[in-house]
């Protein structure tokens, strides 16, 4: 069963994998030029100069907004898997996976083999998972590390041995892919030495030690390595992450309120996980909550049920702190996935525990639940691919740029928010071998050889064009169109 779980994964997250730009997100930097660049560069000049900042300033080394763990161990999957553009999403499907397989074992310890099966199989359909879970993004690899920290705890709970290298090694890795790394290790850290207080062959003082070591360790080697991207620069560090934050955390922000900030994430519930989900789940780990706290079921379901409320915690906190990150990004509420997988089987268990005709109806309904959301996937990854701009066609027009245009030609792209960003490095980079290109307003368009316009403006520029009455003008059937640009020649 789980075999075949994991197949249909994986056969799922293949499906248009090898497409151009389908990763239905517009902002460039987490598209899959932006990584496969810095990976490229990341292996020419090796992985340990790279992370510690010896060639910051560099086109795609150092991404500041985040640290840095997933850059070099992209770099070392691409040594293997080569720098095609499904490459990155490849990789990421592949920790989605292997997410899904050790949040799986982890439930199997405590609660049984099909209890484990089936909360990873809702976790693998959950539309934030399937849409997200094979974008290269730090949210994958955290979720990874936070499904690792469970099946330290569940074999720590079961009494075999306390898995010491594992935990540290979760919890800094978690701390090395992103800032919500910081808060997890703060609320799964207290859970961990929470659980561990009534526990006859561990105490907590020795699990405070080990949470206390992974959390300095992991403080140092993202501080260390922050300066040393900064050239030794303290002080520049510090501002530089001080000016994220306030941006992030909408501290100076007249249009990030707590109210639009609450109104995006409850439309965003209904696009990652749907409502009927978010209650169901909501309400079976309440109970789940509840029962442990009245302790009428066994110390290590408490202990994971603890776990599992410590991630909730940390996705809670950490998006209200990130209050502008939070509210245009939906991918935020990736991390509730484990707890919402989790609270539907608990409940679907309990309720047939009840009569047997619950337990009857229970099987059909959980099928059903599947296969709701099954539907309600597909057409959310849908509505993200007719959101995405760019498409195989714009891709073409980057190569065709590429392969007839000197690289010292003046390339400009008239200035606006899809067409200036979209040609801009690092797909430029990626596609055409070819540096950063310039901007040009509407009103100054034969400023250079080649213009780059949206293709829904062509006779607006020409109109312009004609005005100033250029003795090198083109005609509209002069330019070179894809879906959504039109590259235009003037002189050449």
């Amino acid at each position: 069963m789980v075999v075949l779980l994991l197949a249909l994964q994986l056969a799922a997250g293949l499906w248009r994998i090898t497409e151009p730009f389908t990763d239905g997100r517009f902002h460039y930097n987490w598209g899959p030029p932006f990584w496969l660049v810095s990976a490229k560069t990341t292996n020419e000049l090796g992985i340990i100069r790279s992370f510690f900042g010896v060639v910051n300033g560099l086109d795609g080394t150092f991404y500041s907004s985040h640290p840095q763990l997933i850059g070099p161990l992209f770099a070392l999957w691409t040594r293997a898997f080569g720098y095609d553009e499904w490459s990155p999403r490849l990789f990421s499907l592949t920790l989605t996976i292997a997410t899904t397989l050790i949040f799986g074992l982890a439930l199997a310890q405590i609660w049984g083999t099909k209890f484990g099966a089936l909360s990873g199989a809702l976790f693998a359909v959950f539309p934030i998972i399937y849409v997200f879970g094979k974008k290269l993004d730090q949210e994958p690899l955290v979720l990874f590390f936070i499904a690792l920290t469970l099946l330290g705890g569940s074999v720590l709970l079961t009494g075999r041995r306390f898995p010491r290298r594992l935990l540290i090694a979760s919890l800094v890795g978690m701390m090395l892919s992103d800032w919500s790394g910081f808060v997890f290790v703060v609320t799964i850290g207290g859970a961990l030495v929470l659980m561990t207080r009534k526990s006859q062959k561990i105490t907590d003082k020795k699990m405070l030690r080990t949470v206390v070591f992974a959390f300095c360790l992991g403080v140092t080697l993202v501080v260390g390595q922050s300066v040393l991207q900064h050239h030794g620069n303290v002080t520049e560090t510090i501002r530089e992450y001080k000016t994220l934050f306030l941006i992030r955390s909408a501290t100076q922000s007249s249009t990030v309120t707590w109210a639009t900030w609450l109104q995006a994430q409850y439309h965003y519930f209904q696009n990652n996980y749907t409502y009927q989900i978010v209650i169901l789940a909501t309400v079976g780990f309440v109970w789940s909550a509840w029962s442990a706290r009245r302790q009428s079921i066994p110390p290590a379901e408490r202990g994971l049920i603890t776990l599992l409320g410590a991630v909730i915690a940390g996705q809670i906190i950490y998006s209200a702190a990130m209050r502008q990150a939070s509210q245009i990004h939906e991918y935020f509420q990736y991390y509730f996935s484990l707890p919402f997988a989790f609270g539907i089987v608990w409940l679907v268990r309990r309720l047939a525990d009840k009569t047997q005709v619950t337990k009857k109806l229970s099987t059909p309904a959980g099928i059903a639940l599947i296969a709701v959301l099954v539907w309600h996937t597909a057409n959310f990854y849908n509505d993200e691919l007719k959101k995405m701009f760019g498409n195989a066609s714009d891709v073409t027009l980057l190569r065709h740029i590429g392969a007839t245009i000197p690289e010292t030609a003046d390339i400009r792209a008239v200035f606006d928010e899809n067409t200036y960003t979209w040609f801009a490095h690092p797909n430029m980079r990626y596609y055409t071998g070819r540096k950063q290109i310039s901007e040009s307003p509407y009103w100054d368009v034969q400023t250079a050889p080649y213009l780059i316009v949206p293709r829904i403006d062509l006779r607006t520029v020409f109109a312009g064009i004609e005005e100033k009455q250029s003795a090198c003008l083109p005609s509209p059937a002069d330019a070179t169109c894809s879906t959504n640009f039109c590259l235009l020649s003037f002189g050449v």
